[in-house]
């Protein structure tokens, strides 16, 4: 039997849901909750009942499982009320925007009983699944990534409005390559070795560069939001060849033969379609994995 969700926030990430959820073998979509009657899911999911206030919306409902798409600030609270009311959750990624209120948000999930999942998309990519299969018998050497969005607007790194909600480069954009890269080059006993960021009067993050050592590897990844191209890069080095991934074309190639192509409208669509449909992520969570995660993520600040 499917677990009946209720969707809480309708913004652009949970536009991408809509394929993965109406497809789910474990999850039904029932409702939308959004502080804004006009937001955008609301175009792709207009059969779902909808509130503005998701503590009436539970109220209200019969769901299984909440679905949280917010600022990160807000996952660990609304999750916690969720949780305490019967509901399993599902978190867009970063859990919360502190090592402590990760911590605190698996404590509650444990002291309940409830699952508590935390969604990264990009593992879900389709040139991630291949890299994963391709690499499986291969020793990787080292991983470069490259991130490049243009969500601040000036010279100076100010985050657009629309994008200061994430939290900065390195909590919405580092999470992401950390979960693609564990994928492929497994994070446990990573050391950071050093950084260099960039923010605007201290406090918006716009450009980040991490070097780290995994069991004898080598890992950089930069983001950068200062750009105008919202490319994502990859160059891994793995048994002596040269791999070089462009996530933003779902290509992989080894020097210039392209060994992997996936022509996709919409990579992000792509990447939650993956996700939902996938008993990794419905059934189980991995809790382990989000731990160490989040503790790179909150390394060394």
């Amino acid at each position: 039997m499917k677990k009946r969700v209720l969707i809480i926030g309708g913004g652009t990430i949970a536009v991408h849901y809509a394929e993965g959820l109406k497809k789910s073998p474990l999850l039904q979509p029932i409702a939308l909750c959004d502080i804004h009657e006009d937001c955008p899911a609301r175009s792709v999911f207009p059969d779902l009942t909808f509130f503005k206030d998701y503590k009436e919306g539970i109220e209200q409902g019969q769901f299984d499982a909440a679905v949280l798409a917010l600022p990160p600030k807000m996952h660990v609270d609304v999750a916690t009320y969720c949780m305490q009311k019967g509901l399993d959750v599902y978190v867009e990624k970063p859990l919360a925007d502190t090592k402590e209120s990760v911590q605190r948000a698996y404590d509650v999930a444990r002291g309940l009983g409830r699952q508590l999942t935390t969604m990264f998309h990009w593992q879900y990519a389709d040139e991630v699944l291949f890299l994963k299969e391709y690499l499986k018998e291969k020793k990787v050497e080292s991983v470069s990534v490259y991130i490049r969005d243009d969500y601040a607007c000036s010279p100076r790194g100010v985050i657009r409005a629309d994008r200061r909600g994430l939290g900065g480069a390195w909590l919405d954009s580092g999470i992401n390559a950390l979960s693609y890269v564990n994928e492929i080059l497994p994070l446990d006993g990573a050391k950071l070795l050093g950084k260099e960021e960039y923010a605007t009067d201290g406090q918006d993050l716009y450009f980040t560069r991490r070097k780290f050592a995994v069991n004898g590897a080598n890992l950089e990844i930069v983001v950068d939001w200062s750009t105008p191209s919202r490319q994502k890069q990859s160059t891994i080095v793995a048994d002596g060849e040269e791999i070089f991934v462009d996530h933003t074309l779902q290509q992989v190639k080894v020097g210039e033969k392209l060994i992997f192509e996936k022509k996709v409208a919409d990579r992000l669509t792509t990447h939650y379609f993956n996700a939902f449909v996938s008993p990794d992520l419905t059934e189980k969570g991995d809790e382990k994995t989000s731990e160490l995660l989040h503790e790179i993520l909150f390394c060394n600040q």
